[in-house]
């Protein structure tokens, strides 16, 4: 299985190997989840833990009849993470991306859950630049039945990613204590809200 680095901002960047692959979709895109902690100067891949976890669920949705659950149990401070990655987005630009949309059961905020988007600007393969899609700053509208639909354009961000700057990686991660059902992540018009893909 394809390893895929997950990028998380706690105090400052951390890489993280994921293992788990979920939802594969059209286009080839698909939901790579996993939970992880940052001790020492080391990473540590958890997966469902008491910290932390990530997975498929089919008590709450939007749509269809899952949706992912991203839960952090350890206090927000403590460098631990849930996440998913969007696999096979990175190569496409960033224009490519269009707007980046999930729905969100839970407290939707500024920083969780949030997509984190690390981009080349130079063309050597490199991360140049991360940009940061807070749920809270992108909502469109009111709640729907306890749901929150957030939507950014991928070129509009406080880091201001490049327009043809290639996708290092995508994801949506929590890393503030709370329970998040996230539903429709919704990335180049494809929808990944079923682990079927569908």
């Amino acid at each position: 299985m394809k390893k895929l680095i997950l990028g998380v901002l706690a105090s400052g960047m951390i890489a993280v190997s994921l293992l788990a692959a979920t939802g594969a979709g059209a286009d080839g895109l698909s939901l790579r989840l996993g939970a992880g902690r940052f001790d020492d100067g080391l990473t540590k891949v958890l997966g469902n833990s008491t910290d932390a976890q990530a997975q498929w669920t089919n008590k709450e949705s939007r749509t269809g009849k899952f949706s992912v659950v991203l839960e952090k149990s350890a206090p927000t401070p403590e460098w631990v993470f849930a996440g998913a990655v969007i696999a096979g987005a990175e190569g496409m630009t960033v224009a490519d991306l269009g707007n980046l949309e999930m729905s969100v059961k839970g407290n939707c905020g500024g920083g969780a859950p949030r997509f984190n988007l690390y981009y080349d600007s130079t063309g050597d393969g490199q991360i140049d630049g991360v940009a940061f899609y807070g749920c809270g700053n992108n909502a469109v509208g009111a709640p729907v039945n306890g749901w929150t639909t957030m939507s950014a354009d991928a070129e509009l961000d406080d880091a201001n990613a490049p327009v043809s700057g290639t996708v290092v990686q995508l994801s949506v991660i929590v890393d503030e204590q709370g329970i998040y059902y996230i539903d429709d992540i919704t990335v180049d018009g494809v929808a990944l809200g079923e682990p079927s893909g569908k």
